[in-house]
């Protein structure tokens, strides 16, 4: 079932940096991740992949949030 990045934000309580109308269905990686998808940025090194993946939102620490190609970014 389809959320919003705002309704997910309010949920965990994440900050929301993007658009919160941007609906999520299904978690992948980064590499695999296409439109719908949210996926998770943990390791700095995996870094260089978030200008290439396909994913609708990506969840990053605080310290790790900066604008990559994702539609919009939830930081927790």
């Amino acid at each position: 079932m389809p959320i919003t990045l705002a309704e997910l934000a309010l949920r965990v309580g994440a900050t929301l940096d993007g658009d919160g109308a941007v609906a999520v269905s299904h978690v992948a990686t980064l590499e695999s991740a296409g439109p719908g998808a949210i996926v998770f940025l943990a390791n700095r090194k995996y870094r260089e992949l978030l200008a290439a993946t396909r994913a609708s939102a990506v969840i990053v620490t605080p310290a790790g949030a900066r604008p990559g190609r994702a539609r919009a970014m939830a930081a927790l």
